[in-house]
């Protein structure tokens, strides 16, 4: 399958034209390999120890949630960057980048998989930052040891839980990653906040606001979101993909 092909199609389907502007995060084709694509390694950081197994799976294009390229001014390439790019172009292998086109995608993102596999109905959008919304609310019945226990089995690892509102569930807000800003959101709106990385100011906000969070981790609440996206092109293309999982713990 043909890189230009596969690109232009997930710059569409996600959205990029209009996300971008709202988007710390340069997405797109960051990196360009073979034009004519054999196996797609799907992960959550570009980092190398992704591109190495990438490499050792045949992989030449790479789909990543946190890309190499920001927003942010530079003077000139980083060292560890310039390593990064230089080894994707010695093994021909092409990087695609999507950061917020893929928290938010009301399908394939992962805030939406993470709805969807919760059983959170009636959907709205949440979590306003930086002139994004980037996650949703919705209807769940259930008690906080109830949700934080499927959490834990839908992330694969033990949620820092901090139970400082309502024990009966009836709303539930998901945003991935780090997302403590949406703590004074949540109050009011809804009985538990979903979300990857904890901050000490967080809790704070939580404490006081009488919210509950369920933290379940940054790596964990962001590899949801890939792997819908590696499924979508195995539809429509017909092209292997792969999840390449290097956890971080955090």
């Amino acid at each position: 399958m043909e890189l230009k092909k596969i690109s232009a199609f997930l710059d569409k389907e996600l959205a990029l034209k209009k996300l971008n502007r709202l988007d710390d995060s340069k997405n797109g084709l960051q990196v360009k390999g073979k034009p004519e694509v054999l196996k797609v390694g799907l992960c959550v950081d570009a980092r190398m120890d992704c591109f190495l197994k990438a490499k050792a799976l045949g992989c030449n294009l790479i789909i990543c949630h946190h890309g190499l390229y920001w927003k942010e001014k530079r003077k000139m390439l980083d060292t560890l960057l310039v390593e990064r790019v230089a080894y994707l172009k010695k093994n021909k292998i092409s990087l695609y980048a999507a950061h917020l086109p893929i928290d938010c995608h009301p399908v394939y993102g992962n805030n939406a998989v993470i709805c969807r596999e919760l059983g959170i109905a009636n959907k709205k959008r949440f979590g306003k930052y930086h002139g994004a919304v980037w996650g949703f609310n919705g209807n769940l019945s259930t008690s906080i040891t109830q949700l934080a226990a499927k959490c834990r089995k839908l992330f694969g690892r033990k949620c820092l839980v901090l139970a400082f509102g309502k024990k009966s569930i009836r709303k539930v807000a998901v945003v991935s990653g780090s997302a403590s800003f949406s703590v004074a959101e949540a109050a009011g709106k809804a009985d538990c906040l979903i979300t990857g990385e904890t901050s000490h100011s967080g809790y704070c906000w939580a404490k006081d606001l009488g919210v509950n969070v369920i933290f379940g981790g940054h790596y964990k609440t962001e590899t949801l979101g890939v792997k819908a996206v590696g499924k979508l092109l195995e539809k429509k293309f017909g092209i292997k993909c792969v999840f390449i999982d290097c956890p971080t713990g955090l």
